[in-house]
């Protein structure tokens, strides 16, 4: 591996949808991602279905190269399961160093030479490396698992250990840039969901950059979900231009 290579997973997106966005609300980032030239096009043919998409049964598919008649997970956060080796571990063996970034329903396992690994907050039985990077997913974990009923003690407990992870130079000057268009959006839309996470997950990409430059790992994925969040809720029959919810999240899409 003679240069560095960084995957960046891009959950559920739509291609028609994030091609249509780019025109509609000029974004030259996306614009020149999809210009690429596509190097070649998978499709894979897999039986299992529930009636869900299920992106959690898909993306182990894609680390380990298993089908779900093979790898058999089918539950987010089931990945303990796993008995296949993933990519980072398969490198690993091979003397390769990498880092992981938020790969949805992944784990660890015996990777070696894994310099970072960010698991998804929903998969809670898997902790971050190094122990540092608990005190950043552990806000976004304690959510998922509390968000109908939250403790306001825990919270600030958690909240305190997000923000002295954050507390660094990239992340600081990020935030501090994007306040005011956080807040003007925020009291517009009363602060909803896509409002804080699409910013949270820009925040998280200062940090992911952090580390990269830090450990610079031969292979690393970025996983992103902020797109997935958005068409979940807010993709309807509404002229794409009129839609400042999708507008706001495919904007921050742009800038990371």
């Amino acid at each position: 591996m003679s240069k560095n290579l960084l995957l960046v997973e891009i959950n559920e997106f739509n291609h028609k949808l994030m091609k249509d966005a780019s025109e509609v609300y000029d974004l030259p980032s996306i614009k020149r991602f999809l210009s690429l030239p596509f190097q070649k096009k998978i499709a894979t043919e897999d039986h299992y279905d529930s009636g869900f998409l299920e992106p959690w049964v898909q993306w182990v598919s894609i680390h380990t190269g298993k089908p779900s008649s093979i790898h058999q997970i089918k539950h987010l956060g089931d990945v303990s399961f796993n008995k296949f080796p993933t990519m980072w571990e398969t490198l690993g063996e091979q003397g390769f160093t990498t880092g992981v970034w938020g790969a949805l329903n992944a784990k660890r396992g015996s990777a070696k030479n894994c310099k970072f690994f960010l698991p998804d907050p929903w998969t809670f039985d898997e902790i971050a490396h190094p122990e540092e990077l608990n005190g950043f997913l552990n806000l976004p974990r304690y959510m998922a698992r509390n968000y109908l009923n939250p403790s306001l003690s825990a919270l600030v407990k958690c909240l305190g250990g997000f923000v002295k992870f954050m507390f660094r130079p990239r992340a600081t000057i990020a935030l501090l840039t994007e306040l005011p268009y956080f807040l003007w959006y925020g009291f517009k839309f009363k602060f909803a969901n896509f409002i804080t996470y699409s910013l949270a997950e820009y925040l998280s990409v200062q940090r992911f950059f952090d580390y990269l430059k830090k450990d610079d790992p031969n292979f690393s994925i970025l996983f992103l979900n902020l797109v997935a969040h958005a068409q979940h809720y807010y993709w309807t029959n509404e002229d794409l231009e009129k839609n400042l919810k999708l507008k706001y999240t495919f904007q921050y899409l742009d800038k990371i």
